[in-house]
C-alpha cells in the first residue's frame, strides 16, 4: 500500500497504528451497532478508512467515505482495491465542492 509522505506519514502512523485498534477495535464498534447487511453507512471523516473498510465487509450496502483530505481517500480506495470490496465509495471537497 502506498502510503504519503510528509505531514500525512505521522497521521497515517497514528490512524493505523496498532495501540489505537488494541484500544479501540473497529470490531468493537463494530459490535455495538445493530447493523443489517443492507445499510448504506457515511463514514464522516473517514481517514484511512480505519471504519469504512471492516463495515464495508459487514454490509452489501454503500459505505460512503467522506474526508476532507484527498490523500485519505486514496488509502481508501487502495485498502477497498485490495480487500476488492465494491461498496465503499470515496468522496472528498476541493474548493467548494464535493467529488467522488
Amino acid at each position: 500500500m502506498h502510503h504519503p509522505h510528509g505531514k500525512h506519514k505521522e497521521k497515517v502512523s497514528y490512524l493505523e497504528s496498532p495501540e489505537r485498534r488494541k484500544e479501540f477495535s473497529p470490531e468493537q464498534l463494530l459490535n455495538m451497532i445493530p447493523l443489517k447487511e443492507t445499510d448504506n453507512i457515511l463514514d464522516l471523516g473517514a481517514g484511512t478508512g480505519y471504519f469504512s473498510i471492516p463495515v464495508a465487509k459487514r454490509t452489501t450496502g454503500n459505505v460512503y467515505a467522506l474526508d476532507i483530505d484527498a490523500a485519505m481517500l486514496e488509502i481508501i480506495k487502495e485498502k477497498a482495491l485490495k480487500e476488492q470490496l465494491t461498496n465503499c465509495p470515496c468522496a472528498g471537497k476541493h474548493g467548494g465542492t464535493f467529488f467522488t
